[in-house]
Parts: C-alpha cells; sequence; structure tokens
C-alpha cells in the first residue's frame, strides 16, 4: 500500500500524509459502495497481490464478453489505469 500512497504523492504533488489520507478515502469509499468480495480483491490488488490483480483482470474479461481478446483487452486497460496512476 505504501507504493500506491508514494505513487498518488508523486502524480498530485502532495505530502505522503496527504496522500495517505486520499487513499484512505478512496478506500472507504470502496469499502461501501462496492459488495464486500470485490473491495477485498481491490484492496489485496493495491497490496500487491498478484493473484488479486489477476483476479481483477478476469472479472474484467468476464464482463466485457469473456474469451482470449477479451482478457488482452482487459489486462491492457487494467495496465493502462495503472500508468495514468504511475505504476
Amino acid at each position: 500500500m505504501d507504493e500506491v500512497i508514494k505513487m498518488v504523492a508523486k502524480k498530485a504533488g502532495i505530502t505522503n500524509d496527504q496522500a495517505r489520507k486520499a487513499v484512505d478515502a478512496m478506500l472507504e469509499y470502496v469499502n461501501s459502495n462496492l459488495p464486500a468480495p470485490i473491495a477485498k480483491m481491490i484492496q489485496a490488488a493495491l497490496a500487491g497481490d498478484t493473484a488479486a490483480q489477476d483476479k481483477l483482470v478476469g472479472g474484467v474479461a468476464g464482463l466485457m464478453g469473456g474469451g482470449k481478446d477479451a482478457t488482452k483487452q482487459a489486462s491492457d486497460l487494467l495496465g493502462e489505469a495503472g500508468k495514468m496512476l504511475g505504476g
């Protein structure tokens, strides 16, 4: 999670303490508005759990219709989101 906080601080031009508050607020929103299994998966992925990251790719691919092309597109989409966040 520290990696995410550092990335948010750098991208936003704020202190690590401010970034931690922003990340905490985002996680609070996720926990309050998403089903518990999805919220837990997102938290695990943000913490660096590669299995959770893979499950997120699979879940997004499923929403896109499944199959090899959807998995690649989902992986690309999540990869681009990560780049936007500095990952």
